[in-house]
């Protein structure tokens, strides 16, 4: 169970936990495995069995354990690096409203996220620097300011399970930052203007069908595009309430 009381199947590295940890550690002579190397072994089995949920918090996690949350983000990190090395396309599953927090909005085209699972956030991070995108990051784990359409758009990419789609800004006689800019600004009009038919059909418009492909292969996505709105319209003098 998650801390909001939805279930998650996890992604197990190997059919059998058990095996997996055992062939590990008898790979080398007996003993020789540093500390780190065991203590991440024993944190994989006990997620692949069962008994440590990954949707938890860190506060959680780190009680379950016994450790600091510091040791818990590292576990965490690794499990998701050693998952997603072995099957790229587990990088989609951690794009989920969880893991993708949108704390607020900054000005009506930049929000503020924190990202729960330290692989996401370094996988944005990174794409966001090969798109000369700098985020603004804070000395909070995980939180960072960034453009929306950047967000939207490298999000997509590990919606799809791989960095490709961050590389390539634009098709051919298009180019969706100036078609997101255009509907988005249209929405923001519409909204502050009370005008709540039009500023609905634009929402509907981004949520559905501005970004097809993302919201196609991640209703997480879907989510966490629906969240930004929500955040942004609150800026609004008229965002009492979301369309």
């Amino acid at each position: 169970m998650t801390d909001n009381g939805a279930t998650r199947t996890t992604t197990a590295l190997t059919p059998d936990p058990l095996d997996a940890f055992a062939s590990r550690v008898l790979s080398v002579p007996f003993g020789t495995l540093s500390k780190t190397e065991t203590e991440f072994l024993v944190f994989r089995l006990l997620v692949e069995a069962g008994k440590i949920d990954l949707d938890s918090s860190e506060f959680v996690l780190s009680n379950r354990l016994l450790m600091t949350p510091a040791r818990v983000r590292n576990l965490l990190y690794r499990y998701d690096q050693r998952v997603i090395e072995s099957d790229p396309t587990q990088l989609a599953a951690l794009v989920t409203a969880e893991n993708t927090v949108i704390e607020a909005a900054v000005d009506t085209h930049h929000v503020r996220v924190r990202f729960r699972r330290g692989y996401l956030h370094e996988y944005v991070s990174t794409q966001l620097l090969r798109r000369n995108v700098i985020a603004e990051v804070t000395l909070t784990p995980g939180l960072m300011t960034v453009p929306i359409f950047d967000l939207f758009f490298v999000l997509r990419g590990a919606s799809a399970g791989t960095a490709a789609d961050a590389d390539d800004d634009a098709t051919e006689g298009a180019d969706p930052r100036a078609e997101f800019d255009a509907v988005w600004d249209r929405f923001i009009t519409a909204y502050d203007a009370g005008d709540d038919t039009e500023s609905t059909r634009l929402r509907t418009e981004i949520l559905k069908d501005h970004l097809p492909k993302a919201l196609s292969t991640a209703s997480g996505l879907f989510t966490i595009v629906a969240k930004v709105t929500d955040v942004v319209t609150k800026l609004l003098p008229s965002g009492a309430a979301t369309p």
